[in-house]
This record gives structure tokens, C-alpha cells and sequence, in this order.
């Protein structure tokens, strides 16, 4: 039996797909991309992000105070905290912001429908402006979880006590 070597023609070796190097390098980077999504579920490194907490509150702005009502509890399980600060307290009394009183700074509603109203009140009969500004700020809560709903600034007279 006699060995001959034999070369291929030219023809098949123009035919292959990809040459047998980019082949290897094309699979080391899908077992490398593979890797990578895979650590990444492992090592919990897309951390899902969870919704904002949200609800609806209707505000009413009058002379006498701002009222604030829960209208829609959407996720705030634990309710809407609401806040009230005392702006712009010039001129008021003496120019301190103890002077005016804002009746509660806190107040939660825990369901629809429930409502609360800012008002300012002084102990000095003749305060020499009497009109304050305060920021009123609405912040559903559920859990550990805040957001801001509302956050405006409004134009109150302050009430004699």
C-alpha cells in the first residue's frame, strides 16, 4: 500500500465559512457574554427597582388656611404625611417665627377622604403684616418607602387666637 499526498483544490478551501481562528474568537466572546449575565443573576447585581410610592391629594388655598384631602390612596399603604414650614414670617410680630403658630406642622390622612387644614394663627393682636408664606408638602408613605406628591408655597393671613 503506497501513501500519496494529496492537495486539496482550491475550491474547497475558498469555501469554508470562517476561517477556523475567528470561529474561536467569536466563541470566547459568547462564553464570555454568557459569563457575565449569568454572575450577574447570581450575584444579584440587576437589583429589580421597585415603583415609586404615589397617591393623589387635592389642595384648596383660601385667606384662612390650605386643606389638603386624600383623594387617591394609589400605593401609599401607610398613608400621605403631611408637612407645613413657615416661609416668610417677616414683618410678623417681632420678625420671629414663634410668633405665628401654624396649628399642626405634621398631620397624617390614612385613607380617602380624610382632610386636614393649615391654618396660621398668632397670640400678638396686631401683628404688623399679616399675611405669612408657608411651603405645604404632601409625602406618601409606605413602609420605608417616601415620595413627594406636592410640594407648593402659599399665602396665608394670620388669625388672631
Amino acid at each position: 500500500m503506497e501513501m500519496s499526498m494529496k492537495t486539496q483544490p482550491e475550491e474547497t478551501q475558498k469555501d469554508r465559512a470562517v476561517s477556523p481562528v475567528i470561529g474561536v474568537i467569536l466563541m470566547v466572546a459568547i462564553t464570555v457574554i454568557l459569563a457575565a449575565v449569568i454572575a450577574a443573576f447570581v450575584l444579584d447585581l440587576g437589583q429589580s427597582t421597585s415603583a415609586s410610592v404615589d397617591a393623589g391629594v387635592s389642595i384648596d388655598s383660601s385667606s384662612e388656611g390650605v386643606g389638603l384631602q386624600l383623594t387617591d390612596q394609589g400605593s401609599a399603604d401607610d398613608g400621605v404625611r403631611l408637612e407645613a414650614s413657615i416661609i416668610d414670617y417677616q414683618n410678623v410680630v417681632s420678625g420671629d417665627e414663634d410668633d405665628v403658630d401654624l396649628n399642626e406642622y405634621d398631620e397624617h390622612l390614612s385613607s380617602v377622604g380624610d382632610s386636614f387644614t393649615f391654618v396660621a394663627e398668632s397670640s400678638n393682636p396686631d401683628p404688623q403684616d399679616e399675611e405669612i408664606t408657608i411651603r405645604v408638602t404632601a409625602i406618601a408613605e409606605s413602609g420605608d418607602d417616601e415620595n413627594v406628591v406636592s410640594s407648593s408655597e402659599y399665602t396665608v393671613v394670620v388669625q388672631d387666637t
